[in-house]
């Protein structure tokens, strides 16, 4: 369900440091009309 939907995103973060270089990313996704089954009783 999820990966089927646009994804938006929010915030990007760059960091360097002796680790190397990563980009940590925020995202959002917007769940409208979406259906799903629950297999909690």
């Amino acid at each position: 369900v999820i990966d089927e939907q646009p994804w938006t995103i929010s915030k990007v973060t760059h960091s360097l440091s002796n680790s190397g270089y990563v980009t940590a990313l925020e995202l959002e996704v917007l769940l409208s009309d979406v259906e799903y089954e629950s297999d909690l009783e």
